[in-house]
């Protein structure tokens, strides 16, 4: 069957008109769902059958420049509320990835004698077993450099009951 002169559920609009319901539905589910195209498509048009079609579909819609520009237009949204940008996340993982954990955290092997209850051989040996043991380091004696690295976390005000 041929496709010729027949037009998509997913038209796309023309720039600078506002987006047609269905299409506001999509970028909602797109930016609500992961930046998932597929599944965003599915759920603005539950009539889809095919995760193939709406993988095309959704591509399609988000090559649209009006869509594109209104997916932009909610993320920048919630990153000014949330009050961070892309530049402080980058920091901050820059500091966790070259953080040194040995500042933290001390761990050594430690051997462990375990007994084994096995009610079929009563007489089976106590078993060694070599066993790592973490040491998370005090706080008050890290060094400057790792307790600034450490996220802060503080106690509420009003703990619940």
């Amino acid at each position: 069957m041929s496709m010729a002169g027949k037009t998509s559920k997913a038209s796309t609009q023309p720039p600078g008109e506002a987006l047609s319901p269905k299409h506001e539905a999509f970028v909602q589910a797109y930016v609500s769902r992961g930046m998932n195209g597929t599944k965003a498509y599915r759920a603005a048009y539950p009539g889809c059958k095919s995760d193939e079609v709406a993988r095309a579909a959704a591509a399609r819609l988000l090559a649209n420049v009006s869509i594109r520009a209104r997916v932009e237009e909610i993320l920048a949204a919630g990153a000014e509320r949330a009050e961070i940008t892309v530049e402080q996340v980058l920091r901050e993982l820059a500091v966790l990835g070259f953080s040194d954990i040995g500042k933290v955290v001390r761990w050594r092997p430690e051997l462990v004698y375990e007994e084994l209850e096995d009610a079929d051989n009563p007489d089976q040996p106590v078993r060694q077993v070599l066993q790592s043991r973490v040491l998370v380091i005090d706080s008050a004696t890290l060094p400057p450099e790792a307790a600034s690295r450490l996220p802060r976390f503080r106690r509420p005000r009003n703990p619940r009951p």
